[in-house]
């Protein structure tokens, strides 16, 4: 796999200067819940830094998963509504626009699927060809960066890596 990622990236000029960088230096802070957060303060925090998944960490701020959007949607979404399209369309907006009281109550633990999805995780070490190839393998654009102790020092984005490479 990472010999596909670096033949598709190659084309990039000085892509090898860019793919020693480390994780250290290119990972961002990322959003983080618990598995006990509130699903709607998920939501607001979804929306409020304008990402589609969130990490989902442990005590220790280790990165044990993440959370996607849609899954929020899906727990949203009446069953019915799921299933029959016709039927979600016949719902009335202003019953639609209601955020359902058992999914606003309910925590991120309530609403991740089992078993949990994988998320990809570099050291700070890493190069940004090991993120790369990480992100490729899980088909996720995003990876997390975790310190000696394994705690989430940020996270890297596939729009920073084509960022750089762009860039380069």
């Amino acid at each position: 796999m990472c010999r596909e990622v670096w033949s598709a990236l190659s084309m990039f000029r000085d892509a090898e200067e860019v793919f020693r960088m480390r994780a250290a230096v290119l990972a961002d802070p990322f959003p983080t819940v618990t598995l006990s957060t509130a699903t709607i303060d998920a939501a607001r925090l979804l929306v409020r830094d304008h990402v589609t998944r969130l990490i989902v960490v442990d005590a220790a701020q280790r990165p044990m998963t993440m959370l996607e959007g849609t899954r929020l949607l899906h727990n949203a979404v009446p069953t019915s509504g799921r299933d029959d399209s016709v039927r979600a369309r016949m719902v009335e907006e202003p019953a639609a626009s209601i955020f359902p009281r058992d999914v606003a109550e309910g925590t991120v633990n309530d609403v991740l699927p089992s078993p949990m999805p994988d998320l990809p995780v570099v050291g700070v070490d890493a190069s940004l060809l090991e993120a790369a190839a990480a992100m490729a393998e899980c088909g996720i654009p995003l990876v997390a960066v975790v310190s000696t102790n394994d705690a989430l020092v940020g996270a890297i984005t596939v729009d920073a890596v084509l960022d750089r490479l762009l860039s380069a």
